[in-house]
């Protein structure tokens, strides 16, 4: 507290016990400076001019003197109607003023006596302060004179003061050379005023003062019952002294007095309950001053007792002070003790503030004091701990440090105890403080902080060169990290701050998820006059959330010595070429690099570019292999020749780059790789809010078994910050290639550029892709995955196909399909959707054709394919249990309509059909239930037909010439054997009921002419009723195929028999053939695809051939 409330019960009372002698005092001096002019004036220049000059001499001081001299001498002047007037009010009147001089030397005149009749004094009470319209200037001016007292005879004084409840008067009178010898009588009138703007109620003042060589003997008596005019309130207030002279000459005078007051209020302060007592020795006075007075006390006993006190802000519930000096000649000690109860102001309040000691003053004036002051329950106010500890601030990533340690120190600065010892000394305008006794602050949260000086040594110093401190501290407990350092020097003055310090400790302190700490075996500091330097040696510790990285217990080592000059910075290590940064792992989210030691090299041997307008330079990392696990991920980061670019603009930039970066993973059971170009990552701290982080990547590769296909990019870049959530921002790659792994690939290269956020870890990316060969566009991703767990999940869509001739070819998307499926038309939809688990992906789609057709080469046309197929297991290739596809028709020689297969796929297990079939001729062309396995030695599947209706299918076939009745039902049993397609017993059945077929073919006639056994069956067979009818079927297709035909029942004709030519009619017929052939020739001959009649012809000659008949071929 800047004003202390006994200064100002002090001043109060000083001025109530001192006020007569002041007023006597000021109006001998005032007097005795004005005439003492106007005398001498008078003298040397005659009466007018002594009367301008005296009116001059007050001008100067803000006065006006007016007065007429009647007589000038040698021996003194005569002075009527003196008038003395300031700030426009009359302040001294006086009929006629007699001065007295003599001549100790030429031109040295001294004033021997003064005499006034009838002097009036005016003042006014009003602020609550008292003036008398600049008189007192006169008066306080002249109090360094060292003169003899002039004999005064001043008679019937009044002093008027006037107030706003009225007029106060008093009657003085002053004889013989006071202060040093005569008598002082002032009398104060009784008075009872009572107006609208004030009231006061005084029954007694009287001073009555004798002196006698100095020595006072004499009673001062004071009764105030009520006052309240003009600022100033005072009620029952008391004032009693006496001085008492010792019978010695030698001995001190003894002044005792004692003083009470109910309530004070004047000039912005309130007291209540003042009680004042003590006594003084005073020995000869030697004049009217101050320091006179002082220079006379041999003893000062005093006792004040407040109850609440107030004013400008402060404030207590109670006040107690005690002083005891003694000595001589102005050199004055003794024991004294203070103690303020309750005590509040702006800053802060407490609940006790004591000191207690030794005072002291010098011969100079200088005041001392040597003793202990304590503060118990000390709480200061939220806004002054604010302000104070504003300052306290840490840069990233300490931010939450420097909180944290604020916020600790401003609980300890809400209440705390303290005791301290202090050797104070004020004197010609310089205050100078020093303590070399431990001090220990205790506060209710539990932070404690102590300070131990050096052996011999003051702690604490603090005078007009500066502040200085040293000593052993620490600081522990509520909240504050747990601290010590041995402070050998440090002082902040006119010429800047000097540091020194070793065995700086700060134990492992946590805040805002960081754990930080640091052993210094050397810290030292200095700056002034434009320069800064600093060097420190020794561990910094930090673990924790950093700048959105997890770190593990890791720890800077090593020396840095920084210097700003006319140049910029330098900072150099100390003792070694580098710093060594160790780490016991890193984690970014779910990542967590294992752990590593890097050393952190200056370029150049500089840490800082010389000549950078801010604080900036470059490290040189080396190689650097970083290995690193993720939940079922482990991989390794590779960087070559790395380096990191740094500057400071208000904050922490750095830029890291390398020539190259490698990052091969294992992700599960599969892999991971990236090969990246150019690498480069920039990092920026910002006054408020997270971390920016920036990275680019140029050309790079992915491969491994996790990517299904041969992925690049031209370039990849990312732009965020890096919070605690971990990262975020936008990513873009462009130029994204996507080809297919195999050697011979199923499908044609693919461009993408893609966009995405990444918000802690989530990411979100989208982007279409096209044709690299014709920018087509194909379809669209999206991807919404944690890349810190590693989940998430992604979709593929494909644009709506639309295949036509001159447009989208299957060709397009495959080069696999070129000559196999062509002259496409319809449409072609696909989907699906991956699921990202822990790393795992698992994938479904679906792909649905509508209207789609194709030409192929050996089913011809397949068209009218609708329907959609569900992949379960897009990854492996399984779909889902009995997938079903339409199929308007094809014709593999046969025309086929209106089809449908059920079927499901495996993947590596192969496919399954569970059925296929056609309406074919009335009846049913079908697959039974198979399963094709892709690569297995062999396979096996049957074709059943199931009443086939030989009328339509003649029709069907076109067979010429060829006419069938009746409905066949059978099995085609075909085993795949390497490039075998081998047809075992396979049999085709007529029905029960039997049929018709008429042959009626030129190869028939051919052989008629040839065997009349011969003629006689096709004679029979050109009108024929079977009951069996056969047909079976053995063999290679690719080779030679067995081919059986049994045929039973009786011509409709008659048929010639024998020589004779006889007529049969109904004979019955059973036909057995046999017939070895290369069947595959007519299937490898493209003429089966465009004469039916080939197939007749060819079975016929067959038959002749197996028994040995010779045909031609007609004309």
């Amino acid at each position: 507290m800047k004003t202390t409330d006994d200064q100002v019960l002090s001043e109060v009372e000083a001025e109530a016990a001192e006020r007569p002698f002041r007023w006597a005092r000021w109006l001998a001096i005032s007097v005795l400076l004005v005439v003492l002019v106007a005398g001498v004036l008078g003298w040397v220049l005659r009466k007018s001019v002594a009367e301008r000059a005296l009116a001059g001499w007050c001008e100067a001081r803000e006065l006006v003197c007016t007065g007429k001299f009647v007589r000038l001498g040698s021996d003194g002047a005569t002075l009527r109607a003196l008038t003395v007037s300031g700030q426009g009010e009359t302040a001294f009147e006086a009929d006629e003023v007699r001065v007295a001089l003599e001549w100790p030397r030429l031109f040295q005149p001294r004033l021997t006596g003064i005499a006034v009749d009838a002097p009036v004094a005016h003042g006014v009470l009003a602020d609550g302060r008292l003036s008398f319209h600049g008189l007192e200037r006169l008066a306080r001016g002249g109090q360094a004179g060292t003169a003899p007292s002039p004999d005064l005879d001043i008679r019937d004084g009044r002093i008027l003061i006037a107030s706003s409840a009225g007029d106060l008067g008093a009657t003085f009178s002053v004889s013989g050379p006071f202060p040093r010898s005569g008598h002082l009588v002032l009398t104060v009138d009784p008075a009872r005023l009572d107006q609208p703007e004030g009231h006061v109620e005084w029954s007694e003042g009287v001073v009555d003062v004798s002196a006698e060589d100095g020595r006072l003997q004499g009673d001062i008596s004071l009764v105030l019952e009520q006052a309240e005019t003009d600022g100033v309130s005072v009620s029952d207030a008391r004032l009693s002294a006496t001085t008492d002279s010792a019978s010695s000459l030698d001995a001190p005078v003894k002044l005792v007095w004692e003083g009470q007051v109910g309530a004070v209020r004047a000039a912005g302060y309130d007291l209540q309950d003042v009680a004042i007592s003590g006594q003084a020795g005073l020995a000869s006075l030697t004049g009217g001053s101050a320091d006179a007075m002082i220079r006379a006390l041999t003893a000062l006993d005093m006792q004040v007792d407040s109850g609440t006190l107030a004013g400008q802000g402060l404030a207590a519930s109670a006040l107690q002070a005690e002083v005891a000096l003694t000595g001589t000649d102005g050199q004055l000690d003794g024991p004294v003790s203070l103690l303020v109860t309750g005590a509040s102001g702006p800053q802060g309040k407490a609940e006790r503030l004591s000191a207690e000691g030794t005072a002291s003053r010098a011969g100079d004036g200088t005041l001392g004091f040597n003793g202990t002051a304590g503060l118990e329950q000390v709480s200061l106010a939220q806004g002054f701990s604010d302000k104070l500890l504003k300052p306290i601030t840490l840069p990233a990533p300490l931010s939450a440090h420097g909180d944290s340690l604020r916020r600790a120190l401003q609980r300890g600065l809400a209440g705390f105890d303290t005791s301290v010892a202090l050797d104070l000394q004020f004197g010609n305008g310089h205050i100078r403080l020093t303590s070399a006794a431990p001090v220990q602050v205790t506060a209710a949260s539990g932070l404690t902080l102590g300070i131990k000086p050096f052996v011999g040594q003051d702690w604490l110093r603090l005078g007009s060169d500066g502040l200085a401190l040293s000593g052993d501290m620490t600081l522990a407990g509520g909240g504050a990290p747990r601290a010590t350092l041995s402070l050998d020097a440090f002082h902040q003055g006119a010429d800047g701050l000097q540091l020194s310090a070793r065995d700086v400790v700060i134990r492992p302190w946590e805040a805002g998820g960081a754990r930080f700490g640091a052993d210094l075996s050397a810290l030292s500091a200095h700056s002034g006059k434009g320069d800064l330097a600093f060097e420190a040696q020794g561990r910094a510790d930090l673990s924790g959330h950093v700048f959105g990285f997890d770190l593990a217990d890791s720890h800077l080592t090593g020396g840095l010595q920084a210097e700003r000059g006319d140049h910029g910075w330098q900072a150099v290590p100390v003792g070694t070429r580098c710093v060594r940064f160790d780490t016991k792992g890193v984690g970014i989210g779910a990542v967590t690099f294992a752990p590593n030691r890097l050393d952190l090299c200056p370029a150049g041997g500089n840490f800082v570019k010389a000549g950078s307008a801010t604080p900036g330079g470059g490290l040189s990392l080396g190689d650097l292999s970083l290995p690193f696990t993720s939940n079922s991920v482990s991989g390794t980061l590779v960087l070559s020749d790395a380096s990191i670019d740094w500057a400071s603009k208000g904050g922490l930039e750095f830029v890291l780059r390398s020539p190259s970066l490698g990052l091969p993973m294992d992700i599960g059971s599969r892999t991971l790789t990236i090969d990246g170009a150019a690498p480069r990552v920039g990092f920026a701290t910002v006054k408020s809010g997270s971390p920016r982080l920036t990275a680019e990547l140029g050309a790079t590769e992915f491969g491994g078994t996790l990517v299904p296909a041969k992925v690049s990019a031209a370039k990849i870049s990312f732009d965020g910050t890096s919070g605690e959530g971990g990262l975020s921002g936008d990513i873009a790659g462009t130029g994204v290639l996507v080809r297919d792994f195999r050697d011979d690939p199923m499908y044609q290269p693919l461009l993408a550029d893609l966009t995405a956020t990444l918000d802690q870890g989530r990411l979100q990316a989208a982007g279409p892709f096209r044709l690299k060969s014709n920018d087509t566009p194909i379809g669209d991703f999206t991807l919404d995955a944690n890349v810190l767990r590693l989940d998430g999940t992604a979709r593929v869509t494909t644009r709506p196909l639309d295949f036509r001739k001159g447009g989208l070819q299957p060709v397009m998307l495959s080069e696999r399909l070129r000559g196999v499926y062509t002259d496409a038309v319809g449409r072609i939809e696909a989907v699906s959707d991956v699921t990202i688990t822990g790393g795992q992906l698992d994938g479904t789609a679906g792909i649905t054709a509508t209207g789609f057709g194709f030409q192929t080469t050996r089913l011809g046309r397949v068209q009218g394919v609708n329907g959609t197929v569900r992949f379960a297991d897009l990854f492996d290739l399984r779909t889902e249990p009995s997938q079903v596809l339409q199929i308007g028709g094809l014709n593999p020689g046969v025309p086929l309509e209106n089809g449908q297969i059920t079927f499901s796929f495996q993947g590596g297990d192969g496919l399954t059909v569970d059925s296929a079939s056609f309406p074919f001729s009335g009846g049913e062309l079908a697959l039974a239930p198979f399963h094709w396995t892709p690569g297995a030695p062999s396979q096996h599947i049957e074709v059943t037909a199931k009443a086939i209706d030989l009328a339509e299918l003649v029709r069907t076939l076109k067979l010429p010439k060829i006419e069938a009745e009746g409905t066949v039902t059978g099995r085609f049993p075909i085993d795949f054997e390497g490039t075998k397609v081998l047809i075992s017993d396979a049999h085709l059945f007529a029905d029960p009921r039997g049929g018709r077929v008429a042959y009626l073919g030129d190869a028939a006639d051919s052989a008629a002419k040839s065997d009349a056994n011969v003629r006689m069956a096709f004679e029979a067979l050109k009108d024929f009723d079977f009951t069996v009818l056969e047909v079976g079927l053995d063999g290679n297709v690719a080779d030679r195929v067995t081919i059986t035909l049994k045929l039973a029942g009786k011509s409709r004709k008659d048929v010639s028999y024998g020589s004779s030519a006889q007529i049969v009619r109904g004979q019955p017929f059973e036909f057995n053939i046999a017939i070895d052939s290369a069947l595959a020739e007519l299937f490898r001959s493209s003429q089966y695809y465009t004469n039916q009649q080939k197939l007749t012809d060819f079975v016929v000659k067959e038959v002749l051939s197996e028994k040995g008949i010779e045909t031609k071929e007609p004309e």
